[in-house]
Parts: structure tokens; sequence; C-alpha cells
């Protein structure tokens, strides 16, 4: 209910009494905005209110982050969360990490004046929050854990947000993360895990390289040999993943492999973005020789059957030519020669034991 006064001046009624804040208004200039003759009791008392908040909110960051300047020799320490993974590298203001699985564990700190200090924490991958609430202290390090980067997005690179706030409701600055997943990764198939001499024998690597625009490399190991080649693969476009077709039988240098013995070998992709080095997951195959399908295989002085171009001697002088044999436990090799003088073919047989 509300009591009012005609006025003669400005020929409205004026509430002299209200049972509602509302009702009532205050003329004075310092409550009033500018433009305004009066404004209500009730959004007067609205207005000092926020008012209060906010300076109670000022007050609360003061006390945790130390007095602002006065009588010179203040100054301020800052709340702050930072990440301390060894591998995150800073280019241009952006922090970068470089992950070579889809699980990626980040490790963080709170500094802040007051230690012990609790906050909230919480972690948005690609525009999605993953982590919510999260308790941390100041001064004491932890871990932020991150299960699968590319939850959300197909891109080659993901987008984290640390926001932290502390118990009075007021946040620290923002964390931003760029994170390249999946660097590197490398697969290997084979068509049997038992090679014959003689025979070709290929394993095959599929290489997905992330990191675009960087020089790769793969690496292969006879590790029973201590043989290493290098194969150069070179810059990726795409995430489109490039294949490598490596002779098992290259990996023995002039060594000749033998027969029943078993060989592994492994292999690992590798690439440098910024003068880091990223490496791939180490791939293995297990290889047993077997006996060749082959007698024996011609390995110098003439040519073998099926090859395109005979071999050609000097009408006088000895030919010359040797056999390898590729058999375990083998006492006699026969062998058959053939011999063409113009329009005249003659075939030489005979055979030799496996020590002569």
């Amino acid at each position: 209910m509300n009591l009012k006064k005609f006025n003669k001046e400005t020929q409205t009624w004026d509430i002299i009494a209200s049972g509602n804040a509302s009702g009532i208004v205050v003329t004075d200039p310092h409550f009033v905005n500018e433009g305004d003759v009066q404004k209500s009791v009730n959004d007067v008392l609205v207005e000092m209110d926020n008012k209060i908040e906010q300076t109670r909110r000022n007050l609360s960051w003061v006390v945790q982050n130390g007095t602002i300047g006065g009588g010179g020799g203040g100054g301020s320490i800052e709340s702050s969360i930072k990440l301390t993974n060894a591998n995150i590298s800073t280019i241009d203001g952006v922090n970068y990490l470089y992950a070579t699985t889809q699980s990626v564990t980040l490790n963080y700190l709170i500094t802040a004046k007051i230690p012990n200090q609790r906050y909230t924490i919480n972690v948005a991958l690609d525009g999605t929050y993953i982590i919510v609430d999260q308790v941390g202290y100041s001064s004491i390090a932890g871990d932020l854990v991150i299960n699968n980067i590319a939850a959300y997005s197909s891109n080659t690179s993901h987008s984290v947000v640390i926001t932290v706030t502390d118990q009075e409701g007021i946040s620290l600055e923002p964390y931003m993360l760029t994170i390249v997943e999946s660097s590197i990764s490398l697969k290997s198939s084979v068509t049997s895990n038992s090679a014959t001499i003689g025979a070709p024998f290929n394993i095959t690597y599929a290489i997905t390289n992330k990191m675009l625009g960087t020089d790769t490399s793969l690496i292969v190991t006879n590790e029973a040999m201590n043989i290493t080649k290098i194969y150069e693969v070179g810059k990726f476009g795409s995430a489109t993943p490039k294949t490598v077709t490596v002779n098992f039988f290259d990996l023995f240098g002039e060594t000749t492999p033998g027969t029943g013995s078993t060989y592994t070998i492994k292999a690992q992709a590798t690439t440098t973005v910024d003068g880091q080095t990223v490496y791939s997951n180490i791939t293995s195959n297990t290889i047993v020789i077997q006996n060749s399908t082959d007698l024996v295989v011609l390995v110098e002085g003439i040519s073998k059957k099926g090859d395109e171009e005979i071999t050609k001697f000097s009408q006088s002088g000895n030919i010359q030519f040797s056999f390898t044999p590729y058999l375990s436990n083998v006492n006699i090799i026969y062998y058959a020669i053939q011999i063409k003088c113009g329009e005249l073919v003659s075939y030489i047989g005979n055979n030799f034991g496996a020590t002569d």
C-alpha cells in the first residue's frame, strides 16, 4: 500500500510512504543514474549489493595473490597453471605437444602465494569438456588424463583448453595447448612366417605420419645379423599411409642365411619436427628359413636357365663357372649344361659332392 500526496509543481502524485521498497524513491544524485531524477529504493539496494560482491571478490584476489603496488616495494604474485611435460614446445606463443599415442597425460602445477589452496580444474578437448571439476591444489603437482585425443575430431591437431577456478569463484588465466595426435605410426605385414632361399620374400610396411611436410624415414634391422637399413620415405601431404616394400634377403649383407634358422626383423619409422625427433611404435616379424625349392643357384661365371641373355665365351680357352648350393644335408649335386656353337647344341651332365 502506498500513501501519496499531489505535487502541484509537477502535477503528479508523489509517494510519501509505502510498504514496498519498490514504491519508495530517492532523488539524491549520488544514487540516481545520469539523466534520471529518481530511482526506487529497491533498485538502489540491488546496485549496492552488486558493488559489495565485486569488492569482496577483489579483496579475495588481493589476499590470495598479494597486494598490488603500495609504498614502493609492493608487488603481486599472480596465480597460474602451467603444464610441465618435457615434450611441450612453444612456437610463436602457441604451446604444442606432439603425441605418439591416443592417450595423453598432462602434468600440471598451480602456482599461488598461498600453498595447498584448493582449485577446481576443467579441461575441454576440441570444444567438449572431458574433465569437469577435478580438484587440485596449489604447489602440488597433478595429472590430467586424456584417454582418446581423437574422440571429438578427425583433424591431425586438437585444441585443449584448461580452466582453473578457486574457492571464491575467481578464474585463473586459461592454459591453451595444441596436441598433434599420433604423430607417426607403423604397421608391418608378411604373406608367411617362413622364407625360402631362392624365392622372393618381402615385408610390407605401412607408415602414417600426421605431422605433414616433415621428412620421414623407415629403419629396418635384422637383429641376429646386426644389420640395419634405412629407407627414405619422403614428406607426407596427407594422413594417408605410405607403403614401403623391403626385400627380406637384403638384410643379410654378404652373409648367406642359414637353413632352419630363425631371424627377427624389427622396424621403426621416424621424423623430426622443430629439432625434436619423434619415433613410431616398433613392429617385429619373425621369419624362419626353409630349404630352397631349386637345387642350386648359379652365382658366378655363366647364365642360368630363364635368363634372357646367354653367356658367351671365346672359341679358345677354358670355361669356368661355380655353383652355390642352398640346401641342408646335401651330399651330391647334379648339374646339366647346354653348350651351343653355331647351330650345334650339346648337353653335358655330371655330379659332384657338396664338399668338392
